[in-house]
């Protein structure tokens, strides 16, 4: 935050000297000076990168990190990290090596779009140019504070990433530099109280802001706010001032003058030991130092010597040509990468493709849509299994309900039954209200559930109900008579007495209910574990870790409601492998991939074929005439 402040104060202080002093922007004389500073080191940090994953720590996923790359590369990075972090399937993994290139990317589509915008401005309207220049960036402020704001509430990583929901702390930077002639005019003493509740306000937020919190938003005005306060208020503070001094010492000086290139280096070093030994202690430890190392001879060898070249300076298009070609070679590097791993080791490329195929292994309903997304409301016809069964069956629940669908459609055809499937992401079974950073308020659940729920219980009623989900929401249920979130015990106690609630309406209605275990869980670097182990045990008491809430509650009604746990035939005793008989168990850290969970189908079919005795005779119901549809159709 306090970056895209400095940067935004910076860069558009420079633009608007070079107006007042020239009447114009050198539009290719700006760009060639931003690509001899940030470019050299940027690339060398990325071909660096595929190099240490390639050669030293080959844990990470090669297939993510060639496109990490790329895109980071590209420039657009943050958008890949937006669509990554809120993709349903794909947001679990380990973080990508390159993943603090989304702020680089940002402040680079900064500089090339404010120029332009400048440019434009102080051509059309020469006369009243700083006043128009101010109103657009009020204008850009609002409309991108106002979205950040809105967005976190909604799309929480859309916000933290996207370029259209930061620009607002680039334009506050920007608005510093356009008044600062009236920053100037303001009292000392003032602008002294401005500078240190500046740093207090950073400091403050540096302390107070955690991990849970929902951030950007409102909050990020006290960092982004605190930065521009010591800005405009530090030139007043006296120069042999604990303010000025501090803040000036030679070590900070120096400190600053390699920041960037220790930023650049220090994320791979930190992320590809983690994913590749992550039981290994200290990692950070030995990176963070190591990396400055790096920097210090990236910053001296290359950052500087390209930066100041006289030649460059007086040959834009050479320096133009030069980040071509280095773009170029990231992109022959990308694509060749998996050629190379191949050539080296061909069978560590098989299990990299074959994780790759694992991580996009979903099951077929889920691409028909009937796994729906956080903002549906409606409940969608989503049907399958034997057509004309005499029996039917409904599975209800979230993603955790979903990815069983591939084992219930084979077992429904073999017993006869017919599915009817009512899932959506993240959307518990139990009756309470969900709240996320991700997400917010999870009042879409709340309509979809009940409607759900009044479905199965007045006007479409099924023979049977599966009921699955993640029960570790525990800590997003929200309280509305103590206005606050739940955790812990407290908050397993009141999501296991909605799922109660929600299974006692079942019942009442007459409707058969099966509750289904939560499956084992994967740690985040789980497939980093398949490529240097050929099952990657995880032990079991880690897996099934998670209380298990959902049997807790089913027990409570021990004539009435069917317990069914899967867990043994995805662990053995001790432990519980990611790769089983060949397959990979898991599409991501608990979700099962499509393939394995269709091994299930002679267990489901055991269970429907198990509650038919229960229904009554055959002739309880005639068969009725086939009128679903199927999800392939819809």
């Amino acid at each position: 935050d306090v970056f895209f402040v400095i940067s935004g104060f910076l860069i558009t202080r420079l633009l608007l000297k070079e107006i007042e002093a020239t009447d114009r922007i050198d539009l290719l004389g700006f760009w060639t000076r931003r690509v001899r500073r940030l470019l050299p080191n940027a690339y060398a940090t990325l071909i660096g990168t595929l190099l240490l994953a390639l050669f030293l720590f080959p844990g990470y996923n090669p297939g993510h990190l060639v496109r990490d790359v790329i895109f980071a590369a590209l420039e657009i990075a943050n958008f890949r990290f937006a669509a990554s972090a809120v993709d349903y399937f794909q947001s679990e993994g380990p973080a990508s090596p390159v993943l603090h290139f989304w702020s680089l990317n940002i402040e680079e589509q900064f500089y090339l779009f404010w120029p332009l915008l400048l440019a434009g401005i102080s051509f059309s309207w020469r006369g009243h140019r700083r006043r128009l220049i101010i109103l657009a960036l009020v204008l850009i402020w609002c409309a991108s504070f106002g979205a950040s704001a809105v967005i976190t509430f909604t799309e929480q990583p859309i916000a933290y990433f996207s370029t259209g929901t930061r620009c607002w702390q680039l334009a506050t930077g920007a608005l510093l530099a356009a008044a600062w002639r009236s920053i100037e005019q303001l009292p000392q003493l003032l602008r002294v109280v401005m500078a240190w509740g500046g740093l207090a306000a950073i400091l403050f937020g540096m302390a107070s802001i955690h991990e849970g919190a929902l951030y950007p938003g409102s909050l990020a005005l006290l960092p982004t706010l605190g930065a521009a306060a010591l800005i405009a208020g530090f030139d007043a503070v006296e120069p042999e001032g604990l303010l000025r001094q501090g803040l000036s010492l030679h070590l900070m000086q120096w400190i600053g003058e390699r920041s960037y290139s220790w930023y650049l280096w220090h994320w791979p070093l930190l992320a590809l030991p983690r994913v590749t030994f992550p039981e290994t202690p200290y990692i950070a430890a030995i990176a963070l130092p190591a990396s400055l190392i790096i920097a210090c001879l990236a910053y001296s060898w290359l950052e500087t010597p390209v930066r100041h070249s006289p030649k460059l300076a007086g040959a834009p298009w050479a320096t133009l040509a030069g980040a071509t070609a280095g773009l170029g070679l990231i992109l022959i590097a990308g694509f060749a990468y998996l050629p190379v791993l191949s050539a080296m080791d061909q069978q560590l490329a098989a299990r990299v493709e074959q994780i790759e195929t694992a991580s996009k292994d979903i099951a077929r309903v889920t691409r028909a849509n009937c796994l729906q997304h956080k903002n549906d409301i409606d409940p969608a016809l989503c049907e399958y299994g034997a057509p004309g069964g005499r029996y039917r069956v409904a599975l209800v629940g979230d993603s955790h309900a979903n990815h069983w669908s591939p084992a219930l459609e084979a077992g429904a055809k073999r017993a006869g039954w017919r599915v009817t499937q009512w899932t959506k992401g993240s959307c518990t079974n139990a009756s309470v209200t969900l709240y996320s950073k991700e997400r917010g308020f999870y009042t879409s659940c709340d309509q979809w559930r009940e409607d759900v729920l009044r479905r199965l219980t007045e006007t479409d009623i099924p023979d049977l109900v599966i009921l699955s989900d993640r029960v570790n929401y525990g800590d997003q249920v929200y309280d509305h008579t103590l206005k606050r979130i739940l955790s812990g015990s407290e908050g397993q106690k009141a999501w296991k007495d909605g799922f109660r609630r929600t299974i006692q309406r079942l019942l009442e209605a007459g409707v058969q209910v099966v509750v289904m275990r939560d499956v084992p869980r994967m740690p985040r670097d789980y497939r980093a574990c398949l490529l240097t182990e050929s099952e990657c045990p995880i032990p079991r008491a880690s897996a099934l870790g998670y209380p298990p809430l959902e049997a807790e509650v089913a027990r409570e009604f021990p004539d009435r409601v069917t317990f069914v746990d899967f867990s043994d035939r995805i662990c053995d005793a001790g432990h519980c492998p990611a790769m089983r008989n060949g397959l990979i168990v898991y599409q991501n850290t608990s979700h099962l991939t499509a393939t394995y969970a269709a091994t299930f189908a002679p267990q489901m079919a055991e269970v429907l074929r198990g509650f038919e005795r229960i229904l009554g005779a055959a002739d309880r119901k005639p068969p009725l005439p086939d009128k679903s549809v199927t999800s392939d159709a819809r």
